[in-house]
């Protein structure tokens, strides 16, 4: 099936054949997509709007220029999404136990938000935008952050070791979360 220019509420959403659909210019509002099977489905242009993800298959999906607002996206693996053009958008969205692992997600806006216990490994985040977001518990290994801006982000925990951070911005006092795997004291 092909959708375009549609807007969807949790009341449409049982009526969606998603299996092998492209959903072109279409708004989604207020659904809980549960346990649904997104694999291999195509995702252009569209907006998610204050949406429920749990445990969704993402085998082979396809996001371009895709945006996330006030979602809650939980238990999902991104990293089995398709490589080929990834353009997604987070944007004052909850993200909890989510993989982003082996991704480009270079200039993707997490802004504002909440990942609680993600994996970014091997992840391209170059001058991508966590400004204002919650990272507890989140794990960056193996990361490019160059030129990445974690300005007034908590609660991060990064390596500079294991991570390429040149150029990436960082502020007063959260900035300390990069020397917690030295296990070092610090005193004021």
């Amino acid at each position: 099936m092909y959708y375009e220019d549609i807007e969807f509420t949790k009341d449409d959403v049982e009526a969606l054949e998603f299996g092998g659909s492209e959903f072109f210019n279409c708004t989604f509002s207020g659904i809980n997509f549960n346990n649904v099977d997104f694999s291999n489905l195509i995702f252009e242009n569209c907006f998610f709007n204050s949406c429920h993800f749990t445990a969704c298959n993402l085998s082979d999906t396809k996001f371009i220029e895709v945006v996330f607002k006030k979602c809650e996206l939980i238990s999902l693996t991104f990293s089995k999404i398709n490589k080929f053009i990834i353009d997604l958008e987070f944007d004052s969205s909850f993200i909890k136990y989510c993989d982003f692992g082996n991704l480009d997600l270079s200039n993707t806006l997490f802004s504002t938000s909440t990942l609680s216990e993600c994996i970014f490994f091997e992840t391209n985040l170059e001058k991508s935008n966590f400004t204002k977001c919650d990272l507890y518990g989140t794990t960056f290994e193996n990361c490019n952050l160059i030129k990445a801006n974690f300005v007034g982000a908590t609660r991060y925990r990064i390596n500079p070791t294991t991570n390429k951070i040149k150029d990436a911005k960082f502020s007063i006092p959260e900035v300390i979360g990069l020397l917690e795997d030295f296990q070092i004291k610090i005193e004021s």
